[in-house]
């Protein structure tokens, strides 16, 4: 096992495993994931690991939970009223797809609990999602009122544009080939929601 970078040190053990195994559930899936290999990353013995998250469930369960808060967090700005509605909800759109950029693993994840039904898997990240979709739609059913296209399927919408752009992500390099760059899932918010009018 290596001994701790000095940088690492600097970094609560926590938060070292939980980057380390973001990584590698992401990289590997959760079957292939090793703890030895999460901890190796992290700087710490398996032991500690262990000490930290009683088991790998318990350890990805973390990760799960740790990735959906920092989604809703990513999210978040984008309710309060800074700007217009329509502006404010290309900003969450932008939002969303910087979050994907920035932590890979979270659409590789997700795409593979919702394909790979391990136990209750599908009913975990129904749990995670549902609230979210949930409460952007009632945000945009609330104040996009006389501003979003009449008539749209609110859910449907969101749920086209956070697939689309996860489905992207989750692809990695080919998803540049089959879907173009990110501006498409801001071209596909503005047209699905707002139409040809301009936000």
């Amino acid at each position: 096992m290596a001994r701790p970078r000095k940088d690492a040190i600097k970094t609560p053990t926590k938060e070292r495993i939980l980057t380390a195994a973001e990584a590698q559930f992401g990289q590997h899936g959760y079957t292939s994931a090793s703890l030895a290999d999460i901890a190796e990353q992290a700087g710490i013995r398996r032991a500690s690991l262990l000490y930290h998250f009683k088991s790998k469930e318990v350890l990805y369960r973390a990760v799960q939970e740790a990735l959906f808060d920092d989604l809703a967090t990513a999210l978040a700005p984008s309710f309060l009223p800074h700007a217009p509605f329509a502006e404010r909800l290309m900003g969450m759109t932008q939002a969303y797809i910087d979050f994907l950029d920035e932590r890979p693993a979270f659409a590789a994840i997700v795409v593979r609990d919702l394909i790979d039904d391990r136990g209750a898997m599908r009913a975990r990240i129904l749990g995670f999602l549902d609230p979210l979709i949930t409460t952007v739609e009632q945000w945009v059913a609330s104040e996009g009122t006389g501003i979003v296209r009449p008539g749209l399927d609110l859910r449907a919408a969101l749920l086209m544009i956070s697939s689309n752009a996860l489905l992207r992500q989750a692809t990695g390099p080919l998803g540049s080939s089959l879907w173009g760059d990110s501006g498409q899932s801001i071209a596909l918010s503005q047209k699905l929601f707002f139409g040809d009018s301009a936000t």
